[in-house]
């Protein structure tokens, strides 16, 4: 018998099985990708910070850079071991 895999469409991890893969508005989406597509769906606060222009600033360099992933609300945020 032989067992489906699929591609991400975001990342292209391939080989991922039925339990892998997330099928969502048409796209088959890996446990990661997924994620990210749909962590802010239930936070209207990110529609706030994104009102006020919080959710990007810069850094030294003068680059732009993304706050989302160090906030304090984002259910997804890496904690830093070394702080």
């Amino acid at each position: 018998m032989h067992t489906v895999r699929y591609r991400c469409d975001d990342c292209d991890t391939d080989d991922l099985t039925e339990d892998q893969i997330h099928h969502i508005d048409g796209m088959d989406l890996c446990d990661d990708c997924y994620r990210d597509y749909t962590m802010w769906d239930d936070y209207d606060y990110c529609d706030e910070c994104q009102g006020y222009g919080d959710d990007y600033s810069f850094d030294d360099d003068g680059e732009l850079v993304d706050n989302c992933t160090d906030c304090a609300f984002n259910p997804y945020r890496k904690e830093n071991d070394d702080e």
